[in-house]
């Protein structure tokens, strides 16, 4: 059994939370562990609500010696860590940004090889360069449709929605209750990358992105990259997505689903807890489903990693910012209150809604790491994948097709500059 088949078993259980995982010998001991750290979180909701509060109460009980973790969160984690990455100013742990070469790895992040986890944590090679990890991931997501049940129920939808076709007249079902049918936070901004990950389905392979480098036009017609904007693009022209495009935000959106006022998005399953901030009922009220991306009726389910947290090869504090990511990832309940598969192989999933979209069988994809390559490329043509600005504007586009040329042709300069 593969790891992504294993990984796909264990949600199927539908298991009850369980113990943290304790996992392999760090090479530090306790008394190595002391002073402060700065952790820059992508998770403002977790400080919100406590918790980094409880985890470092419970870090400082392990290692008596550290006297303050400092938990900063980023609203926009790319617009404002970037800044502090090009000033070497970015405390002791941070989230890995995409934009990062993998090749420039060793030049900002510690290897975290010492921290005893290797051989237990999925994605483990993500981060990965020479035998070297630099991240490990904070969590592991299925994608798929998030959606209010008594809502769809309203609005006369059977779940799950298996085509394409289907999920049109949902949205046309839906609309006419008065909800709106696809929330893609686009005011928000960075939700949008969700429909690069809509290519990765596509294509039926993640591997695409990498094979995007032998590709003159990667946004023509019949293009996985092309067909997954197309396909976001007639719920934005039909009016099924959110009226008010600007200013609409991630904290209030979760609400909306909450309550119903938004049918559906799509999300991995770390969004569903957050939504039940706003619905004491989440558990039962809010579905998962794979989202249909052709007319087949196979479904398909992209499992993915989230953020990796990176140790700042410039902290003054290295050994306590490990120890800092080893316990979040394996000594903590992290990854059932963010509302996450935990990383660690032997750790169980929680949430029913996990064996909700396992039990339809989808076929499962697998996400890939990008080369060195295809970042620089992407920087180079100006594109900004897996962030999402460039598909906003694409749909705010006067002339959608001009665009689409220019970011070929952006894309095409790009791709001889860096691989001749």
């Amino acid at each position: 059994m593969n790891r992504t088949t294993a990984l796909a078993a264990t949600l199927i259980t539908g298991a009850t939370l369980s113990t943290p995982v304790l996992a392999g010998t760090p090479a530090w001991q306790n008394d190595d562990v002391s002073g402060d750290i700065t952790f820059y979180t992508n998770r403002t909701d977790l400080i919100e609500q406590g918790h980094y509060d409880r985890w470092e109460e419970a870090f400082k009980a392990k290692y008596p010696g550290v006297t303050e973790v400092e938990v900063i969160g980023l609203t926009d984690y790319q617009g404002q860590l970037q800044p502090r990455m090009q000033s070497r100013d970015f405390g002791d742990v941070v989230m890995i940004l995409d934009s990062i070469p993998r090749d420039q790895y060793s030049y900002f992040f510690e290897s975290l090889n010492d921290l005893g986890l290797a051989g237990e944590i999925y994605f483990e090679d993500r981060w990965s360069v020479n035998g070297q990890d630099y991240g490990y991931t904070q969590g592991v997501s299925a994608e798929g449709l998030v959606y209010h049940k008594p809502t769809l129920e309203k609005a006369g939808v059977d779940v799950p929605i298996e085509t394409v076709d289907e999920l049109h007249e949902a949205a046309r079902k839906i609309k006419a209750t008065g909800s709106v049918p696809l929330a893609i936070n686009m005011g928000a901004g960075w939700p949008m990358q969700q429909w690069d990950k809509l290519a990765g389905l596509m294509a039926g392979d993640y591997g695409h992105f990498n094979d995007m480098l032998d590709i003159e036009a990667p946004y023509a017609e019949g293009q996985p990259n092309r067909e997954a904007i197309e396909f976001l693009k007639v719920f934005f022209e039909n009016g099924w997505t959110e009226g008010d495009y600007v200013s609409n935000n991630w904290e209030e959106s979760k609400g909306k689903l909450a309550n119903g006022d938004f049918a559906m998005w799509f999300f991995g399953n770390w969004s569903i807890p957050q939504v039940g901030t706003y619905n004491d009922n989440w558990q039962e009220e809010i579905g998962f489903m794979p989202i249909p991306v052709d007319n087949s009726g196979q479904p398909k389910a992209l499992l993915s990693h989230d953020w990796g947290y990176g140790v700042s090869a410039f902290s003054d504090n290295k050994t306590t910012a490990k120890a800092w990511v080893r316990f979040l990832i394996a000594e903590s309940d992290f990854a059932h209150t963010a509302g996450f598969i935990p990383p660690m192989m032997d750790d169980e999933a929680s949430m029913p809604q996990l064996a909700e979209i396992m039990s339809y069988e989808p076929d499962i994809i697998e996400v890939e790491a990008t080369s060195s390559q295809f970042t620089e490329v992407a920087n180079r043509a100006r594109l900004d994948i897996f962030t999402g600005t460039y598909i906003r504007d694409l749909l705010l586009a006067d002339n959608f097709d001009k665009e689409i040329d220019r970011i070929n042709r952006r894309w095409e300069n790009a791709v001889r500059r860096v691989t001749q």
